[in-house]
C-alpha cells in the first residue's frame, strides 16, 4: 500500500513541475514572439492596406522600446511586458510632420498607449484595452 502510495506522490509531482514548466516556457514564448518588426494590419475591426512601409513597429525586448514609422512620422516609446501577456505601453513620442496621415498616426500612438494585453497566435499579435472584447490593434509580420 505504502508502495502505491509513494509511486501516485511521485507522479503528482511529476506532473506539478511539469505543467510549471508549460507555463514557463509559455510566458517566455510570448515574450520572444513579439520581437522584432511588424506592420499594423487592422486597428480595432477595420483592416489597414499594406502600403509601402506604412504603419510599422518594431518591439525590441532587450532595451524595452517600442518604436515604427507612421504614414510620414516616426514614434517611440517603452514598454513593459507582465506574466500572462500583459504590457504596459508608454511615453510614445512622435515627429510632428504634417501631412495627410496624421489622424491615423493619433489613432496608432493612442491605442499603443491604452493596451494593457497582448496575445501572439498564428503569426499574428494582437493589442488589447483593459476590457476590450476586439483588440484595438492587429500586428503580423511585414
Amino acid at each position: 500500500m505504502s508502495k502505491r502510495i509513494g509511486i501516485i506522490a511521485a507522479l503528482v509531482s511529476a506532473l506539478v513541475l511539469l505543467s510549471a514548466c508549460g507555463a514557463r516556457q509559455t510566458k517566455q514564448s510570448i515574450y520572444k514572439d513579439i520581437e522584432g518588426k511588424w506592420r499594423v494590419a487592422a486597428m480595432g475591426e477595420n483592416k489597414i492596406a499594406p502600403e509601402k512601409d506604412q504603419l510599422q513597429l518594431t518591439f525590441d525586448l532587450r532595451s524595452g522600446r517600442v518604436g515604427g514609422y507612421g504614414v510620414c512620422n516616426s514614434f517611440g516609446g517603452s514598454f513593459v511586458l507582465r506574466p500572462n501577456g500583459k504590457i504596459k505601453i508608454k511615453d510614445i513620442m512622435t515627429t510632428m510632420v504634417g501631412c495627410d496621415g496624421n489622424i491615423l498616426e493619433a489613432a496608432l500612438n493612442s491605442a499603443l498607449e491604452n493596451t494593457e494585453r497582448i496575445e501572439v497566435k498564428d503569426g499574428k499579435a494582437y493589442l488589447y484595452g483593459a476590457n476590450d472584447p476586439v483588440a484595438l490593434l492587429t500586428l503580423e509580420r511585414p
